[in-house]
């Protein structure tokens, strides 16, 4: 009978872990990302980057972030967030790998082995943060400066920088605006991508796009010598 009795209570308890788990959870997400961003914390535009050098007290907070972001993977694999920041991270791990060989005087190669091993990694975290990004039901979604961070990181692959700044001008084209010239500069992202892939047939659709989506711009000159 005593069994009996604590496995009911045990059962009773579960929703009561479970929830203390999600609270957990959340916690840790915002902490994550507030040591993450490089946006004002505070009315008097105070900054608080946590990354903001490449020192060992910064590196083990990364490599506890990536452990602790691990260990939620199971329990929270819907979340898109959660992706972009073991993404995040790992971009920053391979950011600590070129400063270590800088450190050491060797030549930096990107496409040496374990460097690529490591942009891969991370690369395949970002991907899939966008993919999940995709379910309207997802518990939580990528934001303007997520997507930025994606978008324009320089190691990114075309298909990456693409899909998230789509994503980025159609939540400016949603309301979702941080400043007036935010969906000019997706745009014009977007246009660089496809300049670089020299992928023309893209360029000229967005342009085109941009030529439907902003009739009366001060700027239509311009949009017109991008046709040319």
């Amino acid at each position: 009978m005593r069994m009996i009795n604590l496995l009911i209570i045990a059962f009773l308890l579960i929703p009561f872990q479970q929830a203390l788990a999600e609270d957990s959870y959340q916690e840790w997400k915002i902490q994550a990302l507030a040591e993450m961003s490089k946006k004002p914390v505070d009315e008097a535009g105070t900054m608080s980057f946590a990354y903001r050098t490449f020192s060992p007290q910064v590196r083990l907070l990364m490599n506890t972030r990536i452990s602790e972001s691990d260990s939620f993977m199971v329990s929270h694999s819907a979340d898109p967030v959660l992706w972009y920041i073991r993404g995040w991270l790992g971009r920053r791990t391979q950011s600590f790998y070129y400063d270590d060989l800088q450190k050491e005087g060797k030549a930096y190669n990107r496409y040496a082995p374990e460097n690529q091993a490591l942009i891969k990694e991370y690369q395949s975290y970002y991907r899939k943060a966008l993919d999940l990004d995709d379910n309207p039901d997802a518990p939580d979604h990528l934001d303007h400066y997520m997507l930025t961070a994606i978008g324009t990181d320089v190691l990114a692959s075309p298909d990456l920088k693409e899909k998230a700044m789509k994503k980025k001008v159609m939540l400016t084209q949603q309301g979702n605006v941080i400043h007036p010239n935010q969906e000019w500069q997706s745009y014009e992202f977007l246009l660089g991508n496809y300049a670089e892939q020299k992928d023309y047939d893209n360029y000229l659709k967005t342009v085109n796009e941009m030529i439907e989506r902003f009739p009366g711009s001060p700027r239509m000159e311009e949009l017109l010598e991008y046709k040319r």
